[in-house]
């Protein structure tokens, strides 16, 4: 994914925002994940992002997914955590049945993938999707039986539990 911030010469706000969005790519682990573009030059991209104003800040997902807003307060640390959150999301790693059990215990909705491999394509797309979800997202390489997920008997019957993914 990539940081950018799309920005106006003449706006005012984009020029106060440019030298903290800077700081903040600076003190990155992923500075060259972080972009500024003049929309006033470059509109067909401001077009296509859907640009409404100057500045504007947000993420894109590498692949597919729509742009995320950043709407928080304009400065680097703030920017910061914000970027950090969006292109290395905290996804837990679950090691066996009952972490995924007590994981998702209380959540309405949650998504686990399991995988083989916390290092392989799938995990690392499925952190991609974690960064621009509101939905709870965790890993793990253990699926628990049917029976441990808590669920009603004819829930179970419908409950195909997933092979783990390569």
């Amino acid at each position: 994914g990539m940081v950018l911030l799309v920005f106006a010469p003449w706006c005012g706000h984009s020029r106060a925002l440019m030298p903290e969005f800077e700081r903040a790519a600076a003190s990155s682990k992923s500075p060259q994940a972080f972009a500024m573009i003049d929309g006033t030059v470059a509109d067909d991209v401001a077009t296509t992002l859907d640009v409404k104003g100057y500045p504007t800040l947000m993420y894109i997902p590498h692949g597919d997914g729509p742009p995320a807003e950043y709407e928080g307060a304009r400065q680097a640390s703030a920017i910061g955590q914000w970027a950090t959150g969006m292109l290395e999301p905290a996804v837990p790693q679950l090691a066996n049945p009952s972490d995924v059990v007590a994981w998702t215990a209380g959540k309405r909705v949650a998504m686990v993938l399991f995988v083989a491999d916390y290092a392989s394509a799938a995990a690392g797309t499925f952190r991609g999707v974690a960064a621009v979800s509101e939905v709870p997202c965790a890993l793990s390489t253990a699926p628990p039986a049917a029976d441990e997920l808590g669920l009603s008997a004819s829930a179970r019957q419908q409950l195909r539990l997933p092979a783990l993914v390569a």
